[in-house]
């Protein structure tokens, strides 16, 4: 999986979560176990597929984290940056606040749009 794959699993995650309040990342329709075509990955996030086991700091969602030391200074039970208190993640998984997803969306877009205008 490449960066822009990610980001667009990521982009259409969240759009779909930030459709209602009701469903948890493992309800979204695109999985292979919902009859989607993306497979299992590590923390049900494409981002966390692809840059957890190196650096999870090399996350291009970084910045809306909230966090400014790396995953290793975290305290427990926060293993990376986005499962933080302050963080839009982890603020959607307490609340499932429509206003938490459409955040990590709306990064995800950016981000994107980056990748194409480069």
């Amino acid at each position: 999986m490449e960066k822009r794959e990610a980001l667009e699993i990521c982009r259409d995650l969240w759009d779909w979560l930030a459709k209602s309040t009701k469903h948890s990342k493992d309800d979204w329709p695109g999985w292979q176990w919902n009859g989607g075509k993306v497979p299992a990955l590590n923390s049900d996030c494409p981002l966390c597929h692809l840059y957890r086991d190196e650096d999870c700091n090399q996350c291009p969602l970084f910045d809306i984290w909230g966090q400014d030391r790396r995953c290793d200074d975290l305290p427990a039970p926060f293993a990376d940056y986005c499962t933080a208190g302050d963080s839009p993640y982890w603020q959607w998984e307490e609340t499932h606040e429509r206003r938490y997803a459409r955040k990590i969306r709306d990064a995800a877009i950016a981000k994107l749009k980056e990748l194409e205008e480069a």
